[in-house]
Formats: C-alpha cells, structure tokens, sequence
C-alpha cells in the first residue's frame, strides 16, 4: 500500500492512500461538516476538541474522537489543530469504525493511548515533512488499534466487486439494477448488503470514491479546482464544488491549495 503526500502549506497538509485519506490542519479551522467516510478525529496533542454532533445533546469534548460516515458535526471551540484520517467504509479499520459507532455517530475514542501522537509529530504532518515510512506506520498502527476493538467479518465478494465497479464508474453512469447483475443479485438486496455492510447506501460510497479521487489528483499535476472536480468524476464544478463543501466544510479552491510541496510517497 502506498502512501502520498499530496499538499502541504504552512499549516496544513493532505495524504492519501489506497483506502485512507488524511488531512491535518494546525490553524484550528474546522467549523461544520458531513463525514464522507468513516473518520477518527485528532485533536492536536495536548488538547481538546470540542464538537456538536447531530444526535448528541450536548458537546462532545475529547483528545479523540470516531466519527460515523454521514454523521454531521460542528465545532464550538475554535483555534484547536486536528487530524482527520479517514478510511474506505468497506476497508476493515473503517468497518470496525462503523461497528464502534452504532451507539453514538460521534462518540469519545479514549482507549487505546494514541500511538506516536507527539507535538514533533504533529508538526511535521502539518508541514509536510513527515517521512513517509513513519506515515504509513503511523496510520497502520491506527489502523490497527482500531481493528482490535471490533469484530472484523467477512465483506462478500459480491459487495466488494459492487464497491471495485463504482469507483471505477465516479461519473456515475452504472444504474443500480446494472450493478445487481453484475453481482447476481437483486437491487433491493444489493442496497439492503451494502447498506449494512458499508454504513452507507450505493451513491454514498460513490461520493467517497469522488472525494478520495480528488485529493489524489494533485499527485498527477491537477492543480486547478475545476480541473480536479472533473477529473474526479463531478458532473460539472458547481456540483463538485457544493459536495466539498459539505463535506470538508471549505471551498474546493481552499481544499486543494496547491501549497508549497508536493511529492510522491510510497511505503515499503
């Protein structure tokens, strides 16, 4: 599995990798957004966040936090740098994090201790100079920490040949009684696996797939926001442009800021 460092500012930087897609920002700029995936939410080390989340009364305030994919939340403390690292909702660390949030969408993740969440740490994600091994161990670790807390059944194949055929298809142009065929099964008990399975319906993963792709087009030199919202399989830019900020609650443009940095990391 590789990991890529996409692009870095002075205070923010992204990472995507197969099944994962990371973003620090030390600004403390987060306000309002719907997950797109299974998310673990970092405050920067030595802090809280503090977040309203759209079942919960009252806010949540924790070092770290699980985050339900199309679950919304907002911050009500501002100035407060985060890590959120998200993970493919079929991938087993984002099904064992559906899996731990079926009480709560948004709940506290208090055990294990957070592995190599250091201040240095933090830093050098934000910056972009994090070497890329420690990434990809870094992530792995979660990975695997958040994997131990929960069951990890088994996803049928049928679903993960459904889940392979749309993001191969981002402009969406397969129906869902062309994908029933495809798996052998009917639509009805296609939406009903998958929903069960991912946490989310078809065209939800669909959007994931877009997003995922989106932050990965920097990579290959797509730095323009309507270039890389088509790229991504967006109908046009407007539409691309509304989904970011749905969910990662900035504008397209502030999302893809080319930075000062980019680079092509791959892990052992």
């Amino acid at each position: 599995m590789g990991a890529r460092l996409i692009t870095a500012t002075a205070e923010a930087a992204a990472y995507v990798g197969d099944d994962w897609l990371l973003y620090v920002d030390a600004s403390g700029s987060y306000s309002h957004s719907e997950m797109a995936a299974p998310c673990l939410l970092l405050a920067q080390p030595g802090s809280e966040l503090h977040v309203q989340g759209d079942d919960a009364a009252a806010p949540l305030c924790a070092s770290a936090m699980l985050h339900a994919a199309g679950s919304s939340s907002c911050s009500t403390e501002q100035h407060v740098g985060a890590a959120f690292l998200y993970f493919d909702p079929l991938s087993p660390a984002g099904r064992a994090l559906t899996q731990l949030c079926q009480a709560h969408a948004l709940q506290p993740w208090t055990t294990p201790a957070l592995p190599g969440w250091e201040p240095d740490w933090f830093q050098a994600l934000c910056h972009g100079g994090a070497d890329r091994g420690a990434v990809l161990a870094w992530v792995a670790r979660l990975r695997a920490a958040l994997m131990a807390q929960a069951p990890e059944p088994d996803v049928d194949w049928r679903l993960r040949t459904a889940a392979t055929l749309l993001r191969e298809d981002l402009a969406g142009r397969l129906s869902v009684a062309q994908l029933a065929e495809r798996v052998r099964w009917s639509p009805e008990h296609l939406r009903k696996a998958f929903r069960e399975a991912a946490g989310m319906s078809l065209s939800r993963y669909q959007m994931w797939s877009r997003l995922h792709r989106l932050i990965d087009a920097n990579r290959i030199g797509v730095h323009d926001a309507e270039d890389s919202l088509l790229e991504a399989g967006f109908y046009d830019a407007p539409h691309g442009s509304r989904a970011v900020r749905r969910y990662f609650g900035q504008t397209a443009s502030a999302t893809l800021q080319p930075g000062i940095r980019r680079a092509d990391c791959h892990g052992a």
